[in-house]
């Protein structure tokens, strides 16, 4: 064998291994993610979990058998309400009205959704708060809920006047979000 094809078996094998060790450190290192990953899954999970104790313990929460007709009848009914409720013409005397209809077909959608899983809500915290949980392309808007929440609370209660640039919010916020929520909704009625 000729001086030039021994390095190059050598070479040859010598990369052969830095390979092999290349792989062997980067399978470490995806099950070292991988486990990371389950791990972050199991707390999440188990977070839902003990939230949802919480809210049964503290009657926000009853455990319901699934109602998919009831279901599909407050998707269908939230859909009517924010579709009217968009049709009247926005200015200050009709703010109030749009927000509270149109914050009413949102919370309508926590409710179908908590309905999906077996569960009737008994206040609007727990309703709001499922919502957040949607995989949505706007799912950054979704932190607006609990602000709209406590603007809805202060028009019914304080007399508080909406303004229009709040419902105007309110409005954009069902237009980006509700489509997506009501979608995945609909496939988990199937």
């Amino acid at each position: 064998m000729t001086p030039r094809k021994k390095l190059i078996m050598l070479f040859e094998n010598d990369t052969d291994r830095k390979i092999a060790k290349l792989e062997r450190d980067m399978n470490r290192r995806m099950q070292s993610l991988e486990e990371s990953f389950s791990l972050m899954r199991e707390t999440l999970v188990k977070m839902k979990k003990e939230n949802i104790e919480y809210y049964l313990k503290t009657d926000q929460l009853r455990l319901r058998q699934r109602d998919l007709q009831q279901v599909t009848s407050m998707i269908k009914s939230a859909e009517t309400n924010a579709t009217v409720a968009n049709s009247v013409g926005l200015n200050e005397d009709s703010a109030t009205l749009i927000f509270r209809e149109i914050y009413e077909s949102i919370r309508q959608l926590g409710d179908a959704k908590w309905w999906l899983n077996g569960y009737e809500p008994r206040n609007h915290e727990v309703s709001i708060e499922i919502l957040k949980a949607f995989e949505i392309k706007e799912k950054i808007m979704l932190n607006h809920l609990t602000r709209l929440k406590k603007i809805r609370h202060d028009a019914n209660y304080r007399g508080y006047k909406v303004t229009v640039q709040q419902a105007e919010e309110i409005k954009t916020f069902w237009k980006k979000c509700a489509t997506e929520i009501i979608a995945s909704l609909k496939k988990e009625l199937k």
